[in-house]
């Protein structure tokens, strides 16, 4: 069983390296499917700590299941 967090600093500095990530992500995670045997969970938080709506905030980790 793996779990995998990529924290993204969602700073303008960092935006030629968030788009680089947003390109191969993809390719990593095909690899993570083809290899059968691995169980894995994947989270994505940023850097940014301020309340982004009533219902999200920044820099926690929101889906189904809870967290």
């Amino acid at each position: 069983m793996v779990d995998i967090l990529f924290v993204i600093d969602d700073s303008y500095s960092m935006d030629r390296h968030q788009r680089n990530l947003s390109d191969s992500v993809g390719q990593f995670v095909d690899g993570l499917f083809k290899n059968q045997i691995i169980d894995f969970h994947i989270g994505v938080i940023t850097s940014d700590m301020h309340f982004r709506s009533s219902f999200v905030k920044g820099g926690q980790l929101v889906g189904k299941p809870s967290y």
